[in-house]
C-alpha cells in the first residue's frame, strides 16, 4: 500500500470488543476492504505514519480485525511462521480431492497409483491428461531421444494428440515444440 491518506469510516468499525471488527465489505477470507485496500493494512499504515513495505500481520489471528494494536509489519516468512505456530493456515494449499479444482477423488488417485495399466489408458478412463497420471504416480515426463523430440517438433498433429501418443502432458508437448524442453 502506497497511500496513508485513506480514512476508514468509523461507522464501519465495531470497537465494542478487544478486536475492532470491520463491518464493511470483506473478501472470502474475511479481510475487510475499503477503497480497494485491505482495511488492516490501512490501519497499520496510519499507526506507523508511513506506507507499509511488507505485510500487515495480526497478533489476534482475526482477519476482520483492524485494531492497530493487534497489527505489526512483517515478512511473508513471518506470516507463514505465525500461521504454522497458531494452526491458522487457511487451507489454500489443499491437496487431493480437497482442492477446489480437483477432478479426481483420493480413492481414484489411489486406484491410479496402484493400477498396472498404462498412463494413456488411465488418462482416457479418468478423463485427465497423461501428464496428470504421471504426476499422480510421481513420475517425470519420459526422457525423449533427439529423434522423438524432432518428430514432435515437426509434427502437424495437435499437442493433445501428441500427448496421448507420447504419454505426456499437452504442456510438455508444447514446450518441446517451442524449444523449452530441458529433459
Amino acid at each position: 500500500m502506497r497511500r496513508v491518506d485513506i480514512e476508514l469510516p468509523e461507522q464501519l468499525i465495531d470497537k465494542s470488543g478487544e478486536c475492532w471488527l470491520w463491518l464493511g465489505p470483506t473478501n472470502e477470507d474475511g479481510y475487510g476492504y475499503h477503497k480497494r485496500q485491505r482495511v488492516h493494512r490501512v490501519a497499520l499504515a496510519k499507526k506507523l505514519g508511513r506506507p507499509l513495505v511488507a505485510m500487515a500481520l495480526h497478533s489476534c489471528r482475526v482477519p476482520g480485525c483492524c485494531n492497530p494494536d493487534h497489527l505489526r509489519e512483517g515478512t511473508h516468512l513471518d506470516n507463514m511462521r505465525d500461521m504454522a505456530d497458531h494452526g491458522t493456515h487457511d487451507g489454500k494449499n489443499r491437496r487431493g480431492e480437497k482442492h477446489p479444482l480437483a477432478k479426481l477423488t483420493d480413492k481414484q488417485r489411489k486406484e491410479i497409483r496402484d493400477s498396472p495399466s498404462s498412463g494413456v489408458k488411465l488418462a482416457a478412463q479418468f478423463d485427465v491428461s497423461p501428464g496428470c497420471i504421471s504426476m499422480i504416480r510421481g513420475k517425470l515426463p519420459p526422457r525423449l531421444s533427439d529423434k522423438q523430440k524432432q518428430r514432435i517438433k515437426t509434427s502437424t498433429l495437435s499437442c493433445g494428440k501428441l500427448s496421448t501418443i507420447f504419454g505426456m502432458s499437452k504442456s510438455t508437448v508444447h514446450n518441446i515444440k517451442v524449444g523449452n524442453y530441458e529433459h
